[in-house]
């Protein structure tokens, strides 16, 4: 289903902002999510129960280290990586 979606949905936008409905223009991509959403928004009120846990659960520090360290590696190369190829293109 997601790759039937992922292929469908640059199709479906292209034809959405071709159509110019309403005179939205390309606002109405975001008008799409509203007859998937809200029967999925209805139908989990009525089908999914609350559940909740007897006593909190500790925090997931190493879940916490693992992300911390992710965002770390992603970042900053891009942050550093302007400022280097500034200086490589004045050498």
């Amino acid at each position: 289903m997601a790759g039937l979606a992922f292929s469908a949905a640059p199709i479906l936008g292209g034809l959405l902002l071709e159509q110019d409905l309403w005179g939205l223009s390309w606002r109405l991509v975001f008008l799409i999510n509203l007859p998937v959403g809200v029967p999925a928004l209805a139908a989990g009120t009525v089908l999914l129960s609350e559940s909740r846990a007897e006593r909190r659960p500790p925090p997931d520090l190493g879940g916490v280290a693992i992300v911390t360290t992710g965002l770390l590696l992603v970042l900053f190369p891009l942050i550093q990586g302007n400022e280097l190829a500034g200086r490589q293109g004045r050498s």
